[in-house]
């Protein structure tokens, strides 16, 4: 019998069982903190609604999406859904920047639909 054994809330629990899937949070990389650029308290980039990096609350020719960053103001969980979202924003706005002409502003979607693939072509569905 296979046991997980954890403490929680100061005690020991144990939980039998027969597969488990561990899924954990992003955590951001430790050179996003040492760039010199904001990042917010978990230590991914801040950026804001043009996707520009601060640093010290001051936009820069740096851009971020995805799961290194997290967009001023609307703080979401690190999924691929939010990067793929971002994708055309970011692109739009590097484009922008090269030509001299106006930036669009990206606010991440607030839902997600996450798939956990099983591996026998079936999945979990979520949505957050």
């Amino acid at each position: 019998e296979k046991v997980l054994t954890c403490r929680h809330e100061g005690r020991t629990v144990s939980i039998p069982f027969d597969e488990c899937a561990w899924c954990t949070q992003a955590a951001a990389p430790e050179f996003l903190s040492r760039s010199g650029l904001d990042c917010d308290e978990r230590g991914f980039l801040r950026t804001n609604l043009k996707l520009q990096c601060l640093q010290n609350d001051i936009p820069q020719r740096v851009y971020a999406a995805g799961d290194c960053s997290t967009v001023d103001g609307h703080p979401r969980p690190k999924a691929g859904v939010f990067a793929v979202m971002a994708g055309m924003a970011l692109y739009q706005n590097l484009v922008a920047d090269l030509r001299g002409e106006e930036f669009v502003e990206h606010v991440p979607q607030t839902r997600l639909l996450a798939l956990v693939g099983l591996g026998d072509g079936t999945c979990v569905p979520s949505r957050g």
